[in-house]
């Protein structure tokens, strides 16, 4: 119920990056599954079999074009690789073998034991499973006998085998089966019934039969009160906080945070700006009180205006009140009076005239122009090591550990310039934003540096760090380009 978002971080925090091809990729993965089915599907597997599967498909504009489900009983960890990565085998049905490595699948894994692979959970409550089967499997039967228990005709007198067998025969051909149930039988030749099983009130079954729910509930980490599984301690308060705080925190979150780690490892790259978070705003949208109350305590202090509340909702903006789009301050009620509103500023009038800035000397002068240029160059250099670190796909991580993007993106050289084309067609507004030159001469950068890329690959970036930001300051000091 949760859909992933991708986000990126700011110097001011984050924005949403909705157009990012993970995004579109996790919500749409395959074209057989939406994105809540594929999302209901990799819960199922991870939860009963321990592992959830997907094959990373690659395209003509990405490496991550479609997310294909596997079944777990057809692939597994075959080995790890020398480089810690891991390897698959991948046994389709009617085809031959395939090998896998780590950065072609999307391994979600539920408890595990080795770190691996997951552990099935059908395996590790067999027992418990087990019990509740033969359970169901004594239900259908006593059913399928008309709710009648086994037992013993027992004659006053011998009977010969002939005669036991008749008699055997005709007493379950009259009141054998649920077809039967309720008819009156009469014993012949002084014969009677013995029971041979206790009856099921006795047997404790409707009992056994719960805690066998409770049993695998528990293994499942699943509030009883999310399926109607009767607790004699739950009332409805207490059963709404085990769903609030028990079933969102100890159930849903931990497998929310496993997805989100496991999304990040295998589609985004190492150091990049990105990340993945599931949006559980979803859940409270069945409890109109709650979410009315959350937003308009929202609303009402100084952190989201009226418009922004109505675009959770999607509802249209109000545009023609200003105070919608500004953030409602709450008046001071001290002592039960409000604040008195300010008096109205006067009037501006015409301006004074600018002051003339005091004569410096030339001492001065030539300080203030060796901070300014000491301040560019550092601009320069964080720039160009940013620059570098994103062509690279290091991220300030070292060489990349079978992570590096040019490893990744060398299987498809199509979506690597075009990657490169796009990257650098973002980066010429960092490079006038942080160096305050025109936007014109921060495109003609861009162009130089993109087709540098373009001919000469990742290795066109070696010793990019030590030639490149002197050109690139003396470019915003406007003493050369």
């Amino acid at each position: 119920m949760s859909p992933p978002q991708v986000f990126r971080r700011t110097a001011n925090g984050r924005e949403d990056a909705p157009d990012h091809n993970v995004q579109r990729v996790l919500r749409n993965p395959t074209k057989a599954h939406t994105g809540y089915r594929w999302r209901h599907h990799a819960m199922t597997m991870a939860a009963t079999w321990g592992n959830a599967y997907h094959e990373i498909v690659g395209g003509a504009r990405s490496f991550a074009e479609e997310l294909r489900p596997l079944h777990p009983s057809l692939i597994e960890v075959s080995r790890v690789r020398s480089d810690g990565s891991l390897e698959y085998e991948y046994r389709p049905q009617g085809g031959p073998m395939r090998t896998l490595r780590q950065d072609d699948v999307l391994h979600f894994r539920g408890l595990s034991t080795d770190g691996l692979s997951g552990v099935p959970m059908y395996q590790m409550i067999r027992n418990a499973v087990g019990i509740a089967m033969a359970a169901e499997k004594h239900v259908g039967t006593f059913l399928r006998k008309g709710a009648r228990l086994s037992g013993m005709l027992v004659p006053q007198a011998p009977l010969d085998r002939p005669q036991r067998k008749e008699l055997r025969e005709s007493w379950n051909a009259d009141f054998g089966g649920s077809d039967n149930s309720g008819s009156v039988g009469v014993l012949p030749f002084g014969l009677d019934f013995k029971p041979m099983a206790s009856d099921n009130s006795k047997a404790q079954l409707l009992e056994l039969r719960n805690f066998q729910v409770g049993e695998i509930l528990r293994f499942l980490g699943v509030p009883g009160v999310v399926v109607g599984y009767a607790d004699k301690t739950a009332t409805y308060a207490s059963a709404k906080e085990f769903f609030e705080s028990g079933g969102i925190k100890h159930s849903v979150m931990p497998w929310v945070m496993n997805f989100e780690a496991e999304e990040e490892k295998a589609l985004l790259l190492e150091g990049d700006s990105h990340y993945i978070k599931h949006n559980l705003d979803v859940l409270l949208r069945a409890n109109t009180k709650d979410r009315f109350d959350a937003l308009f305590k929202a609303c009402g202090r100084p952190w989201l205006t009226g418009n922004e509340v109505r675009e959770i909702e999607d509802w249209n903006p109000i545009t023609d009140d200003e105070g919608m789009d500004q953030v409602a301050q709450p008046p001071n009620t001290a002592g039960g009076v409000e604040e008195e509103p300010p008096e109205p500023e006067p009037e501006p009038g015409p301006p004074p005239p600018p002051a003339e800035p005091e004569p410096r000397d030339e001492d001065e002068e030539a300080e203030m122009a060796s901070i300014a240029r000491n301040f560019v160059a550092d601009a320069a250099d964080r720039v160009v090591r940013r620059e570098v670190a994103a062509v690279r796909g290091l991220g300030g991580h070292g060489s990349g550990g079978g992570r590096d993007a040019a490893q990744k993106r060398a299987r498809n050289p199509a979506a690597w310039r075009a990657w490169v084309r796009d990257y650098y067609a973002d980066h010429a507004a960092t490079v006038a934003e942080m160096l305050h030159v025109t936007q014109e001469a921060a495109e003609g950068y861009a162009r130089g540096q993109r087709d540098a890329v373009l001919a000469g690959g990742v290795a066109a970036t070696n010793g990019w760090e030590e030639t490149v930001p002197p050109r690139l300051a003396a470019l915003a000091l406007g003493v050369g380009g």
